[in-house]
């Protein structure tokens, strides 16, 4: 999954000798929590709501009329805003921008090509990454295999697997926690059949850790365990 495919294009951004009092406006209009500052083609830095804020409040809780004065009439974006940030390139993929964010506790990145900003990704559009991955807003079902070990042909079998019982499989992703045994599974399919697929999959051998049901569609989800696995 390549960025630009998934990035927001066409950014709002801001120039840095603009007011902060316009910033904070054109952040609350746009309901952005982060603002790239650029000015001529030339990203600068990003400006963050969260430090808007906690500038605001400084200056409302010390109530002199002069700092209150300066904030809302001369203090500048480039006064405030994170000067060289952290970018991600528009055909880096989607997990680069996930680890590197993991890894600096950074939530949104600009996105670069050639050195001009062209787009932004956030946790926003990684969110609705994964939400079609797994079929969020889909009528599909899940159901969570665990204890398998996986090589040459597994992914394979276990498609094979589900679709002989009719269901229509949409994605499959292994899942590895720390001091567990194997790996786990994870099946997204759809079914109006759910117990049968279920009861298939036992037959074969198959650990079943948990089962959700319909997600999408307005539906609720729910969870149940298989027999015996210990799930809750």
């Amino acid at each position: 999954m390549i960025t630009r495919n998934w990035m927001k294009k066409d950014p709002v951004t801001i120039h840095s000798d603009a007011l902060i009092s316009e910033a904070m406006s054109l952040m609350a209009r746009e309901k952005l929590a982060y603002l790239p500052v650029v000015d001529k083609e030339v990203l600068r830095g990003i400006l963050l709501r969260r430090d808007l804020l906690e500038a605001a409040t400084s200056v409302a809780a010390r109530q002199c009329v002069h700092e209150s004065a300066y904030f809302h009439k001369r203090l500048k974006v480039k006064d405030l805003m994170v000067r060289m940030p952290q970018t991600v390139d528009a055909d880096a993929p989607v997990e680069q921008a996930m680890k590197k964010g993991m890894e600096m506790g950074l939530s949104f990145f600009p996105v670069m090509e050639k050195g001009r900003l062209v787009g932004t990704v956030s946790y926003s559009e990684i969110f609705e990454t994964m939400s079609q991955i797994l079929g969020i807003r889909e009528d599909w079902v899940g159901i969570t295999l665990e204890g398998l070990e996986v090589g040459r042909g597994t992914m394979a079998r276990v498609a094979r697997d589900v679709e002989e019982t009719g269901a229509v499989l949409h994605s499959l992703f292994t899942l590895r926690r720390e001091g567990s045994e194997g790996k786990k599974i994870i099946v997204r399919l759809e079914t109006d059949r759910l117990d049968e697929v279920v009861r298939s999959l036992e037959d074969k051998g198959y650990r079943i850790a948990e089962v959700k049901g319909p997600l999408g569609g307005g539906l609720a989800g729910r969870e149940m365990a298989a027999p015996g696995s210990g799930a809750v």
